[in-house]
C-alpha cells in the first residue's frame, strides 16, 4: 500500500499552517485514490497537546488516516551542504517511503544535507527542505522545486518570497541559503548557512 506524510509543527498548543495541510493531503489523496471525500485533521488532533513546547505532530495516510502521534521536535542542526546530481525531475507527493530520494542523501558523505541539482543545472530542493535564497535582503526559491512544501506555499502566498530560475551557476551569487519546512519557519538561525560553505 502507498502511504504518505504529513508532518506539522505544534506550537504554544497549536498546529501551525493546518489549511495547508489539509490541502496538500486531500489533493494528493483525490490523485493516487480516488478519495474525494475531504479529510480534516482537525478531527485527528492529539489530546492533551501541551503549550510549553513545539511539537512535531506525524499523521500517515493513504484514502484514510492511518496513525497519528506526536513527538518533542528535536530540530536538525545543518552546518555543511553538498551539491549532488539527482536525475529526479518531480517528486508531487510527500510518500512515507522515499526510495530515489535514499540514495541521493546516501551520497552526502560529511555533511549535513544534500541541495538536488536535475539535469538542467537548476537548484530543486535538499532532502529535508526546501530552499530559500538571500540576495540583499530578498528572498528568492527554485522555481524548479520537486516537492510542494507547505511552508514554501505559505510564503509564496504572502509574498514573503519569489520564485526565480537558480541554476548552480547562480548559487554563490546569493548571500545565504535558508532551509525550510513545515517545522522550520524562515528565519531559523540553525538553518541559515553561508553559500560560501557549499560543496560539490
Amino acid at each position: 500500500m502507498c502511504l504518505l506524510v504529513e508532518s506539522i509543527r505544534i506550537e504554544e498548543g497549536k498546529p501551525q499552517l493546518l489549511d495547508h495541510h489539509n490541502r496538500r493531503l486531500n489533493n494528493s489523496r483525490a490523485i493516487l485514490f480516488g478519495a474525494f471525500e475531504k479529510i480534516d485533521l482537525n478531527d485527528h488532533m492529539p489530546d492533551n497537546i501541551p503549550n510549553n513546547q513545539v511539537l512535531k505532530w506525524r499523521v500517515v495516510y493513504g484514502k484514510d488516516v492511518v496513525s497519528s502521534e506526536t513527538a518533542v521536535y528535536q530540530p536538525k542542526i545543518i552546518d555543511k551542504l553538498k551539491l549532488v546530481d539527482s536525475g529526479i525531475t518531480l517528486y508531487d507527493h510527500k510518500y512515507l517511503e522515499r526510495i530515489e530520494l535514499n540514495k541521493l542523501y546516501d551520497k552526502k558523505g560529511d555533511a549535513d544535507e544534500i541541495i538536488m541539482i536535475n539535469a538542467q543545472g537548476e537548484i530543486t530542493d535538499a532532502y529535508y527542505f526546501s530552499l530559500v535564497f538571500e540576495k540583499n535582503s530578498q528572498y528568492f526559491t527554485p522555481q524548479s522545486f520537486m516537492l510542494p512544501s507547505v511552508m514554501r506555499s505559505y510564503l509564496l502566498d504572502e509574498k514573503i518570497i519569489l520564485q526565480r530560475q537558480i541554476t548552480i551557476h547562480d548559487l554563490y551569487d546569493y548571500e545565504r541559503i535558508h532551509l525550510i519546512n513545515a517545522l522550520n519557519p524562515l528565519g531559523c538561525q540553525y538553518l541559515n548557512i553561508n553559500t560560501e560553505t557549499i560543496i560539490y
